[in-house]
């Protein structure tokens, strides 16, 4: 399937919703109460994840991590892959600057939204869309977007376009 790519523009809004600090206490099993959260698996190896998108194709995760600032291209971005059936399974799909599957390296500075196309797994990067095989982390493409600042998040059309927003 041929992607086609889309840039928008998006103005981003912030809203703010007051959270209550109270956590339910565990033993109180009495009407009203509030439920307790359980705690069911932990993911390390994690810094400054952004964005999680599942592919129900491979049962996993893709995971961008921003690593940094999510403005600053210092190249030290990565994308890490969590399996569904066991979320402290991590590796590593892409690293910066480290060559995937005996292609050519891959400069992440801050990766963000992520979206999949077939086998393509397309991230948005600051001023650039990356096009990544999802099965090796080979780099298909880098798409450098004129006159962007902060590319964010990446969605595919039902026509299979792929769309990036803008949101600096």
């Amino acid at each position: 399937m041929k992607a086609t790519l889309k840039v928008l523009g998006v103005l981003s809004l912030a809203a703010c919703a007051k959270t209550s600090d109270r956590l339910a206490d565990s033993a109180d099993t009495g009407a009203g109460a509030e439920p307790v959260g359980m705690k069911t698996g932990e993911t390390g190896g994690m810094n400054v994840p952004e964005s999680v998108r599942y592919d129900a194709d491979l049962d996993v995760f893709f995971v961008s991590n921003v690593n940094g600032n999510p403005s600053q291209k210092d190249g030290n971005g990565f994308i890490a892959i969590v399996r569904a059936d066991s979320t402290s399974v991590v590796r590593m799909l892409v690293e910066s600057g480290k060559p995937a599957a005996g292609g050519k390296a891959i400069t992440l500075d801050a990766p963000k939204g992520m979206a999949i196309v077939g086998d393509t797994l397309w991230v948005a990067d600051i001023t650039n869309v990356h096009a990544i095989n999802k099965r090796t982390g080979a780099s298909i493409a880098d798409i450098a977007i004129p006159g962007s600042t902060f590319l964010n998040d990446v969605a595919v059309g039902p026509d299979g376009a792929v769309y990036v927003t803008d949101t600096g």
